[in-house]
């Protein structure tokens, strides 16, 4: 009776969250149902059409929502699961940080910019 729960609603969000659950838990599933509630909007008028070509390029945009939606699911049920999210999003951003540093592109090196005048 007193679980969390968000709900959508004519462009209103509804949050209602139990005092033992954890901020980032909450945190990371709020943000999940916003980006799938945002996504579902967005593909609705591409599904609406008798033409096939909106529709099939809903078809990745549909997977997405099915993704985080599962991922939702799986952070909102699994104890710990909010952690592991946040340090694998945290460690892909580390990772291409590093990548881009390698990469040896003058705008996001520490040195003078690359001259483009003669």
């Amino acid at each position: 009776m007193h679980e969390s729960y968000i709900k959508f609603k004519k462009n209103r969000v509804h949050i209602h969250r139990k005092p033992d659950v954890p901020n980032l838990k909450f945190a990371v599933v709020y943000g999940l149902a916003c980006h799938t509630d945002m996504l579902a909007c967005e593909v609705l008028p591409l599904l609406d059409t008798d033409d096939p070509r909106p529709r099939l390029a809903a078809v990745p945009i549909v997977r997405s929502i099915y993704e985080a939606g599962l991922t939702a699911q799986w952070v909102s049920r699994v104890p710990g699961a909010e952690y592991r999210i946040a340090k694998k999003h945290h460690d892909v951003a580390r990772q291409q940080t590093e990548e881009l540093k390698k990469s040896g592109l003058a705008l996001l090196s520490l040195d003078p910019p690359i001259s483009w005048s003669s």
